[in-house]
């Protein structure tokens, strides 16, 4: 998941208005997820400029889009229980001495599917 979020005034106030309510429910045992933690999770990013910007903005995230790679594999565990399980992608040093600084960006984890 990716977004833009513009910086202004009114937006800083939303936002500290849905943290105080988030953490609000989070004290109530309400299931919550910010939009930062989405983004995290799931490879995304989440990017952040005045509204006067957001052209710009909107151009760094189509470049770092399509600047990616997709890749797919199947998993050794053969278990159909539908549990989350944890996934790490790591770039090898000699690799990342070859074409410089490279970001990984990718979920955390899947969820095994079900009989």
């Amino acid at each position: 998941m990716c977004g833009i979020i513009p910086k202004t005034g009114e937006q800083a106030v939303e936002n500290g208005i849905m943290i105080w309510a988030t953490r609000m429910g989070k004290l109530g045992a309400a299931p919550y997820l910010d939009i930062q933690t989405l983004a995290n999770e799931t490879g995304g990013e989440l990017l952040e400029d005045k509204p006067e910007n957001l052209n710009t903005t909107f151009q760094t995230l189509m470049d770092h889009l399509r600047s990616r790679y997709n890749l797919a594999f199947v998993s050794s565990n053969k278990k159909r229980d539908g549990t989350t399980r944890k996934l790490k992608i790591d770039v090898s040093r000699s690799f990342q001495k070859s074409q410089g600084k490279l970001v990984v960006k990718a979920r955390r984890s899947y969820v095994a599917p079900r009989r």
